[in-house]
């Protein structure tokens, strides 16, 4: 039976949520009239799984356990008939909860460590907020519950200066009085901090003495209100029916609150036939508690705003993300989640004021922002953040003029200055950055911002050259000038490639002298840059070792180290080795402090993920994820999502893991991944509504990047172009973007384009084999030309690679199709990425063979 059947059956039993506020209200002497009974629906909001969520979850898990059932298809209907014809011995139909907790769970400490799993760390819903204000009103003085959680007491710690009176044992029950002033939270089957919690059949089928008796003692005087509990369990349902038989109880009546369009057990509809028993339709805990709290309170907050300012605004950043909350019908609950969002951002003003305070690196010269100047900076960012850009210019000229203090001028114009590279207006933004040097023409950092918006080599070599000029010991201008000449080195932009070679060591010399310390971007730079060009030079390991070992001096352990040495083991390295670079990760993460342990964990999930350690990366990925804590740090989830899909090949489980990344914090590594990913499953419309939705987070540059990936995956390719042909225009390298102009002239068939393109640039390199993919194109177009593929190329380029999907495309060339699938299988072995990258690449779309096709399923 659902509601629509119940309203049909028991018409007169239907009260409005109108009814229950009149009779809530109607009190004598402000005494409450009503107690609560309060069930798992309540925590669903918070984060707590559902019990019909577990029971679907641990259903189809026991039907899989047994053998017979591998191949067949899975319903819940086959499976619980499955269930009682061959587990009737433990298995019931009508009280599954019950008997698959047991199941799956023999003995009471291990659905104590189930549970507290479940329920450790999570906040109370707005629901629990609306509820802690109408108790501190005293219209609500007990509140019984059949959950284990401690989301009611710990609503009380969060929204309310009152403090509850917690029972959860039968022995301390008696204790508790009617009378009692204080608030009331009666946990009727125990508290998951205990072993004795009640949760199977046996155990739900009778309350302990005590707990009965005081159960029945609050019954006299009290009538019921029940909200989010379906009435499983036996011994709860069996005392109600008992006390509704005498006069003396419940004479308030008992009010079963229930969320529309849900199934009533058997149970509950017996008990709303008898006497005094009445239901109320609602959509959930929250609402229901919503406007229970406007009809009582009017307009006003769900939380006191004295308490939301002495409190983390984490709280209120809660109620303004939860997706339960934010899909809710409920006028009250969107305009209170508005309200409490407004004041979330209010008080980011004590945070900012907080921050500057505490910020002696910056430009505050020691000048304290006033309240109305912080206001100023906050509402031009929130503008900004918003994209709403003629507002920004409009608010910034007006508050230029107001302003009497340099550094206030200065990040205010720097506002702008991100307000204008968002929307590409490059040439005003430059102005603006001139406006800056103005007021300050001694600071490097100006020159570097202005740096950033330039395009050419040139300009940018001459800015960077004054901001050097300005403060020769500023190391980060080294570092940008290093990283400059590197991106044009790579990209065969530069000539003279080995006087480059030895400037750009150079340069990050320099920088390095200038700073030695392990934090400076230099080392990593000079690290990176090694790696990359280590097949040029001599004796490449051991310049490689010398980094390490000077890093070393200053941490043994430290992350960056670690990583440097991960760099330097060959993948194809000894067991003992990876064990013991595995073990010296486990002895840092022994030396590091709390909050440092995160990234050793990190650490070896790199290593495993490297030596394709398969069963323990699995094992080590799902122990992460059983800690709370990992599942609100999301650089873990961003990492562990990775992982999920390079090594496992699970990208349903990895988006899912980036989606509460991104909701934890928005990032440019947690909204690119996602974008990505979204674009591998072909959640197109996702991918571009995300882009756009944290377009603040990127450059220009690295916005039309992920744009044009998007156009791409949607085979939109004519728009594809025209972003590439605006990223050539903003790059100082143009050539970066050569393989990209490339591949979608070839996915257009404009396959002479295409070898026009690559013919100048193959020319000017001298058809090097470190340019791989643009050789491999170059012999495609060749062919698709008609023209015969050069096989001595081919074969020295095989032989110069160690890429097996370069490999597979060479052999597609030569149309040897069985080395394909091969190179394929072992490419995917070691990332599973490439399965959703290569797939449409034009070198394999003559490839009919049925093998090539299931390698992509």
């Amino acid at each position: 039976m659902n509601t629509n059947d119940l309203q049909q059956e028991l018409k007169n039993k239907k009260r409005s949520v109108a009814d229950l506020v009149r009779h809530i209200e109607t009190r004598t002497d402000n005494n409450p009239n009503y107690s609560l009974l309060l069930g798992a629906g309540c925590s669903v909001t918070s984060g707590i799984e559902s019990a019909r969520s577990l029971i679907d979850t641990w259903r189809k898990e026991v039907f899989y356990d047994d053998e017979e059932n591998k191949d067949i298809e899975y319903s819940v209907e086959t499976a619980k008939d499955y269930l009682t014809k061959h587990h009737g011995g433990w298995y019931n139909k009508l009280n599954e909860y019950s008997s698959l907790f047991e199941k799956k769970y023999d003995l009471p400490r291990q659905r104590r460590i189930f549970v507290e799993q479940e329920v450790r760390d999570k906040t109370p819903s707005l629901g629990y907020a609306y509820l802690t204000k109408l108790v501190g009103s005293n219209y609500f003085n007990t509140i019984f519950t059949t959950n284990f959680d401690d989301l009611v007491n710990e609503a009380f710690y969060q929204y309310s200066n009152k403090r509850p009176i917690v029972c959860a044992h039968d022995s301390s029950i008696t204790s508790i009085t009617v009378t009692s002033r204080r608030p009331k939270i009666i946990k009727l089957h125990g508290d998951y901090l205990f072993d004795d919690i009640k949760s199977t059949l046996r155990e739900t089928e009778s309350l302990e003495d005590n707990m009965r008796n005081k159960f029945i003692e609050f019954s006299k005087d009290f009538g019921l209100i029940v909200i989010g509990y379906g009435g499983g369990d036996r011994s709860i349902m069996d005392t109600l029916s008992y006390l509704l038989k005498h006069e003396d109880y419940y004479k308030n009546g008992i009010y079963w609150c229930i969320r529309n369009e849900s199934e009533i057990s058997e149970e509950l509809r017996k008990l709303l036939w008898k006497d005094k028993v009445y239901y109320v339709l609602c959509d959930g805990f929250d609402e229901l508690l919503a406007e229970i709290n406007h009809s009582v309170y009017g307009d006003s907050l769900p939380i006191d705003t004295t308490v939301i300012s002495s409190k983390s605004t984490d709280l209120i950043s809660n109620f303004v993300t939860n997706k339960c909350l934010q899909n809710s019908k409920s006028e009250f609950i969107k305009n209170d989640i508005e309200k409490l969002n407004k004041q979330n951002k209010q008080n980011n003003i004590y945070d900012f004021l907080k921050q500057l305070n505490s910020d002696r690196e910056s430009s505050l010269n020691d000048d304290d922002y006033t309240d109305s100047e912080i206001i100023m900076l906050l509402s031009l960012e929130d503008s900004v953040s918003r994209k709403d850009y003629d507002g920004t210019e409009k608010l910034v000229r007006k508050y230029i003029g107001l302003c009497k203090k340099d550094d206030l001028k200065i990040r205010i114009l720097n506002l702008l200055i991100d307000s204008y590279e968002m929307q590409n207006r490059l040439k005003e933004a430059l102005k603006i950055c001139d406006e800056v040097l103005d007021i300050d023409d001694r600071n490097p950092r100006i020159y570097l911002k202005k740096f950033k918006l330039l395009t050419g080599f040139n300009e940018k070599c001459d800015v960077l050259n004054l901001a050097i000029e300005l403060d020769p010991y500023y190391y980060k201008s080294y570092y940008h000038k290093a990283r400059l000449m590197i991106e044009g080195y790579l990209s065969d932009s530069l000539d003279d490639k080995e006087k480059t070679y030895d400037e750009i060591n150079e340069i990050i010399d320099i920088g390095i002298q200038r700073y030695p310390c392990i934090r400076n971007e230099c080392w990593d730079t000079k690290f990176d840059f090694l790696v990359e060009v280590k097949r040029k030079v001599k004796d490449a390991k051991n310049s490689l070792m010398q980094i390490i070992e000077a890093l070393e001096i200053q941490d043994k352990f430290s992350p960056k180290v670690l990583n440097m040495k991960l760099d330097l083991i060959d993948s194809s390295a000894k067991k003992e080795v990876v064990d013991e670079y595995i073990n010296t990760i486990k002895i840092a993460k022994g030396k590091a402090n709390k909050k440092q342990i995160w990234i050793y964990n990190l650490l070896e999930l790199d290593a495993l993920s490297k030596f394709n350690r398969i069963d323990e990366l699995k094992a080590k990925t799902s122990k992460l994820l059983s800690y709370p804590s990992s599942l609100t740090n999301y650089r873990i989830l961003i990492r562990v999502a990775i992982v999920k899909l390079k090594k496992l090949d699970d990208l349903e489980s990895a988006i899912d893991l980036l989606k509460n990344a991104v909701e934890i914090k928005h990032t440019k590594s947690s909204v690119e991944t996602l974008v990505n990913y979204f674009t591998y499953n072909g959640e197109i419309e996702s991918a571009e509504k995300l882009l756009l939705d944290n377009e603040i987070l990127f450059n220009r540059e690295e916005y039309l990047v992920n744009l044009q990936d998007i156009y791409q995956a949607n085979l939109d390719f004519d728009k594809a172009l025209n972003v590439v042909r605006e990223l050539e225009e903003l790059s100082t390298w143009p050539n970066i973007y050569l393989s990209k102009r490339v591949y979608i002239l070839m996915k257009l068939d404009r396959y002479k384009d295409a070898m026009g393109v690559l013919k100048e640039y193959l020319s000017d390199n001298n058809y090097s084999l470190e340019s791989e993919v643009e050789i491999v194109n170059y012999e495609f177009c060749n062919k698709k030309c008609g023209r015969k593929v050069h096989k001595e190329r081919l074969g020295n380029l095989l032989k110069y690679t160690d890429s097996d999907q370069t490999k597979a495309a060479i052999y597609a060339l030569l149309d040897d199709i069985d080395n394909v699938i091969i190179h394929l299988k072992k490419a995917f072995k070691f990332n599973f990425v490439i399965k959703y990258t290569s797939k449409d690449w034009p070198v394999f779309q003559a490839i009919t063979d049925k093998r090539f096709s299931e390698l992509y399923q």
